[in-house]
C-alpha cells in the first residue's frame, strides 16, 4: 500500500457572526457529499516531472472520494470529535486504481484575510496560526504560502501516522494561497491516492488567538476576543443616523448585566441626541469577565436655503414643482438628501421687453447693414436681442429696394471678340454702367468665352503584345505620331504622341532544397530575371520581392510557391515550384511497433523513431521489464534501442513496456522482442 498525501484546504464559516479568520475545525476536506466537487479545496493538473510554482497555474474542484482505498485509508469518523467532520478528496477525474503515472498535482486552499488578527498585524508571523493534520496518498513533497515553499514533507493513511502543520504565515491582508504539492507512484495493480484533512486537535485546544479563554479549535470567532460560549461578541444595533429631534433604540442580545455610558442598566435604552453620539455598553457576564460595545449614532441637521432668481416678461419660473410668473418671495418646505425637512426660499425678480422699428430705401444691388447683419432684398426683418438685464429686445427693419435696368450677352470665340469699340482675347465678364430713370443703375454685361488652340504632348510606353489606343488611332510600335484635331469648341488642337514599346520579361526559374525537419531552413532561389523585379507569393499568405528567399520551414511555409518578373511594367508569366519537409510528423500521427527483431537482417533490428514516426521532435523513451526495472533510456540524440540493455548485454526475449514522453504529450504501451 502505498503512502497517503496531506492536503491542506483553508475556508470560512460566518455562522451569523462579522468572521473574517477560519477556525481549523471549518477547513475539514470533504464537508459534503461523497461523489460531489469539494466546495472549498481545489486541485492542479498532474504533472509528471517537477511541476512549476503553483502561483498561476489553473485549478478545479477536489472531488469529495471515500472509495478509492477501501479498508485501506484511515475511517475519518474514527477520529475524535470535532475533527471527524470532513471526508477524503481525490483530483476530480476520480481515476483511484487507474493512474499509471508518476506525477505531481497540487491541492489549493485561498483566504481571503483582514488586515490584523486580535488588533494585531496579519503580516506578522504567528499573530495568526493554524493547526492542521492530515492523512495522505502517497506523500506531501512541500508546502507553498503564496507561492513560498516552507519545506514541509511527509504523512501517511493510517491511524498515528496523520501530518501535524503549523502555519503561522507570514499572510498578506486580502487573498492568500496555502498551495500543498502532491507527489504519487504508481502500484503493481492499484494506484490510490487522495486527502484528508482535519484540525490538530490537541494544537488547537491549546491555543488562543484573542485569549478570551475559548480554544481556537472551538473559538468561531478566533481573532475577536469575546466571553460568549461561542468565542463572538454578541449582536448590537449598528450604527444609525437620524434627524434632529428624533428618537432610536440601541439593543444588545446578551445574557450579562448592561451599564450604558448613560447610566442606564437595561439591554435596549432609547436615545434622542442633538449632535452625532456614541453610546458604549460595559457587559459584565455570570463568569465576572466584561466586554464593551459602542454603537454611534449619527444626526443629520436640517438646512434653509435662499433662492434669489430673475425671469423676463412672459417667462415662466419652475420652483419645487410650481410655476411663477410674477415678482415676489415664495418659500417651499421639502427634505434633505438625508430625509430630514429643508426651507428654501424664493426671491422672484421680473424684468421688462423692448420693441422698435427702422423703414430704409436702398436699390437693387446694393445693400444694408442692419444688427451685425446684410440685407440686400426687400422684407421686414425681425431681430431678437438681449437686454442688460437678460431679456428680449425685438429691433425691426423694414426695407425697401428700388429696381435697376439690366442687359446680359453671353458670347463664345476662337481667338478674340470686339464689344463696345474694346477688342477682348480672353474669357472674361465685362459691363457697361449708366442710370436708370428711378436713380438707380442700369447695367450691361458681356460674358465672353475666347477658346485657344492647343498642342498637346503625350510621352507613354506600352508592353510587347499590346496596343496604344488614342482618338480612334491605335499604335503597337515605339515612334514619335502626330494627330490633328479640333478641340470640343471648334478651335484647332494638334496631338503629338512619343511611345515606346517594351519587351515582355522571361518567365523566372525556381529551385528548392529539402528541408528535412520543421525549423530547418527553407531556401528558394529564382533566376534568369535579369534586371526585373520579381515576385513571389506562397502558403499562408507569402508576399516577397527577393530573388532569394530563407525561410524557417514548418506546416505552415511548405506547399506551392508561384512567381513572376515585372519589368518597365511588363509582367512574364508565372512559374511555380513546390515544397515540403523530409519528416513533418509528430508522435500522434502513427503508432509505436508492437516488435522488434534485433537478428542483423536490417529488419525491424531498432527503434529509429526518427524514421519510424518522420518526425524531429525531442523526445524520451523508456524501456521497463515485466518486473518493472527500467532497461534502456533513449533519447533523440542517442542510439536507438536494439534489443541490448543501457549496458550492451542482449535482453531476453519476451514483453516489455515502454513509455515515450515528448512535448505533446505520452505515449505507452508495451511490445515483444523476437530473434
Amino acid at each position: 500500500m502505498k503512502k497517503l498525501i496531506f492536503l491542506i484546504f483553508l475556508v470560512f464559516s460566518l455562522n451569523g457572526y462579522a468572521q473574517l479568520f477560519p477556525n481549523p475545525t471549518t477547513l475539514s476536506t470533504g464537508q459534503g457529499p461523497i461523489g460531489t466537487l469539494d466546495p472549498i479545496w481545489l486541485v492542479s493538473p498532474w504533472y509528471i516531472s517537477s511541476p512549476p510554482n503553483p502561483i498561476g497555474l489553473a485549478y478545479t474542484p477536489a472531488l469529495i472520494n471515500i472509495n478509492c482505498a477501501p479498508g485501506a485509508w484511515v475511517d475519518p469518523t474514527s477520529l475524535p470529535p470535532p475533527v471527524n467532520n470532513g471526508n477524503w478528496i481525490t483530483g476530480n477525474e476520480a481515476d483511484c486504481a487507474n493512474n499509471a503515472l508518476y506525477g505531481y498535482r497540487y491541492f489549493r486552499l485561498t483566504l481571503n484575510l483582514p488586515p490584523d488578527c486580535n488588533g494585531n498585524s496579519v503580516a506578522d508571523n504567528g499573530n495568526y496560526i493554524l493547526y492542521l493534520s492530515g492523512y495522505v496518498d502517497n506523500g506531501i513533497t512541500d508546502v507553498f504560502v503564496n507561492g513560498t515553499s516552507l519545506g514541509i514533507n511527509g504523512g501517511n493513511f493510517s491511524v498515528g501516522t496523520q501530518l501535524d502543520m503549523t502555519l503561522p504565515g507570514p499572510w498578506v491582508p486580502g487573498v492568500n494561497y496555502v498551495d500543498i504539492q502532491v507527489f504519487n507512484s504508481p502500484g503493481t495493480s492499484q494506484n490510490p491516492y487522495g486527502l484528508l484533512l482535519v484540525a490538530n486537535n490537541a494544537a488547537a485546544a491549546n491555543s488562543d488567538l484573542d485569549n478570551d479563554g475559548i480554544p481556537d479549535n472551538s473559538d468561531l470567532c478566533p481573532c475577536e476576543p469575546s466571553f460568549t460560549n461561542n468565542g463572538c461578541p454578541p449582536p448590537i444595533t449598528p450604527n444609525t443616523t437620524i434627524c434632529q429631534g428624533e428618537t432610536t433604540t440601541i439593543s444588545i442580545f446578551a445574557v450579562a448585566d448592561f451599564l450604558w455610558n448613560t447610566g442606564q442598566t437595561t439591554s435596549s435604552i432609547s436615545v434622542s441626541p442633538n449632535t452625532t453620539t456614541s453610546y458604549t455598553c460595559t457587559l459584565t457576564y455570570p463568569n465576572g469577565t466584561q466586554e464593551f460595545l459602542t454603537s454611534i449614532i449619527t444626526v443629520n441637521s436640517s438646512y434653509n436655503s435662499a433662492i434669489n432668481a430673475s425671469i423676463c416678461a412672459g417667462e415662466v419660473y419652475s420652483f419645487s414643482a410650481n410655476q411663477y410668473t410674477q415678482a415676489g418671495v415664495y418659500a417651499f418646505v421639502s427634505q434633505t438628501i438625508n430625509g430630514c425637512d429643508s426651507t428654501s426660499i424664493l426671491t422672484l425678480t421680473v424684468h421688462p421687453s423692448y420693441n422698435d422699428t427702422l423703414y430704409q430705401t436702398i436699390c437693387m444691388g446694393e445693400s444694408i447693414s442692419f444688427e451685425g447683419t446684410t440685407y440686400s432684398t426687400p422684407g421686414i426683418y425681425n431681430v431678437l436681442l438681449t437686454s442688460i438685464e437678460g431679456c428680449d429686445s425685438l429691433h425691426v427693419l423694414n426695407l425697401t429696394v428700388l429696381p435697376t435696368s439690366s442687359s446680359i450677352l453671353a458670347v463664345t470665340e476662337c481667338g478674340n471678340y470686339t464689344w463696345n469699340g474694346q477688342n477682348y482675347t480672353e474669357s472674361g465678364t465685362f459691363s457697361f454702367l449708366s442710370s436708370n430713370s428711378v436713380g438707380c443703375d442700369s447695367i450691361a454685361s458681356l460674358t465672353l468665352i475666347i477658346h485657344p488652340e492647343y498642342n498637346i504632348a503625350i510621352d507613354t510606353a506600352i508592353c510587347q503584345g499590346t496596343t496604344f489606343v488614342s482618338n480612334g488611332f491605335s499604335y503597337s510600335q515605339t515612334g514619335n505620331y502626330s494627330i490633328l484635331l479640333q478641340t470640343g469648341n471648334g478651335c484647332d488642337s494638334v496631338l503629338l504622341i512619343s511611345l515606346t514599346l517594351y519587351p515582355i520579361p522571361i518567365a523566372p526559374q525556381l529551385y528548392s532544397n529539402q528541408p528535412e525537419c520543421p525549423g530547418d531552413a527553407l531556401e528558394l532561389t529564382a533566376s534568369g530575371t535579369g534586371s526585373a523585379t520579381i515576385y513571389w507569393q506562397g502558403p499562408s499568405e507569402f508576399y516577397s520581392n527577393q530573388s532569394s528567399l530563407s525561410l524557417i520551414a514548418s506546416n505552415g511555409t511548405v506547399g506551392e510557391y508561384s512567381a513572376y518578373c515585372v519589368e518597365n511594367g511588363c509582367f512574364s508569366d508565372v512559374s511555380t515550384i513546390s515544397t515540403s519537409i523530409s519528416f513533418p510528423n509528430n508522435f500522434n500521427d502513427r503508432e509505436f511497433p508492437n516488435i522488434l527483431t534485433p537478428n542483423q537482417d536490417f529488419i525491424n533490428d531498432d527503434l529509429d523513431l526518427k524514421s519510424i514516426f518522420q518526425s524531429c521532435l525531442s523526445y524520451e523513451l523508456r524501456i521497463i521489464n515485466r518486473w518493472g526495472n527500467l532497461v534502456y533510456l533513449q533519447k533523440n540524440d542517442s542510439e536507438p534501442f536494439k534489443g541490448n540493455t543501457q549496458n550492451g548485454n542482449k535482453l531476453e526475449e519476451g514483453v516489455y513496456f515502454y513509455q515515450l514522453t515528448y512535448d505533446d504529450g505520452v505515449k505507452s504501451g508495451f511490445f515483444h522482442i523476437t530473434r
